[in-house]
């Protein structure tokens, strides 16, 4: 070992001895030592605990992504359970007023069904649903909702059955006007419900009760249609047609009930 070499060995072990002893100006030099290394070792530890703080963040802002595709998975979970629960909840409401109505006519013997497929042909307005003749369904049935005509059996298979909707252009049943007991042919098409070959010696009014006449024995009397909007003749014309009012929003139904029995 050199002398430099030895001699700052010698300064620091009487340094750290001198440090170590209890006297005052020992004391003060501890003082001293620590006002100078205070400031150092804060800084370290600020700065160590910045950086703790960052690795953390950068941590956190790795796990986003994964957790944001748990919460969107959550959100359309949501999303679906409220929409089956909404439907639920619609089907309920409607049975309950099929089965008020259906209170009151002791003769009557419906089934329910679901709506599975519609036609994409607007002039051919036809409906599928999920009963059929092992259900007891048979071709020129009525249909309704809530009391009210939609339409008629078409076609039947052994689960499914195809109902042709009364607003379909090739749709035609044979009605009556409540009021001024005048009978007519109901027709649809793209311009609405429309009644033809309504007598001219007849006093129809706007908001007259439009049903079923029973004629041609294919749809039993007395079911609801809609009301009359307005009435329009000429003056040579040998009958009068009126529009009609469906008494149901026909293109929101997803449940019917098809009359087997009266």
């Amino acid at each position: 070992m050199n002398r430099r070499r030895r001699n700052v060995v010698i300064i620091l072990v009487v340094g750290v001895a001198l440090f170590c002893l209890p006297t005052s100006w020992s004391g003060q030099l501890r003082s001293w030592v620590k006002a100078v290394i205070s400031p150092i070792s804060s800084g370290l530890y600020h700065s160590s605990s910045a950086v703790r703080k960052y690795a953390i963040t950068i941590r956190d802002l790795n796990k986003l992504p994964a957790e944001n595709e748990d919460l969107s998975k959550q959100v359309a979970s949501l999303l679906v359970e409220n929409a089956r629960l909404k439907t639920i909840d619609q089907e309920n409401a409607q049975l309950k007023a099929e089965l008020k109505y259906v209170s009151a006519l002791p003769n009557l013997k419906q089934i329910g069904a679901k709506i599975i497929a519609r036609s994409a042909l607007s002039f051919e307005e036809q409906v599928i649903i999920d009963h059929g003749s092992d259900d007891g369904i048979k071709a020129g049935q009525p249909v309704s909702v809530e009391g009210a005509l939609v339409g008629k059996v078409l076609s039947v298979g052994a689960h499914t059955a195809d109902v042709e909707l009364i607003t379909s252009s090739t749709a035609i049943t044979q009605v009556q006007l409540q009021s001024s007991k005048a009978n007519g042919v109901l027709r649809g098409g793209i311009s609405g419900l429309t009644i033809d070959y309504i007598s001219q010696d007849a006093q129809v009014t706007s908001g007259e009760m439009v049903v079923t006449s029973g004629l041609g024995g294919d749809v039993r009397n007395g079911i609801l249609v809609g009301t009359i909007v307005n009435v329009g003749s000429k003056k040579n014309d040998i009958y009068q047609t009126a529009s009609v009012k469906p008494a149901i929003n026909i293109n929101r139904i997803d449940v019917v009930f098809v009359e087997v029995q009266w």
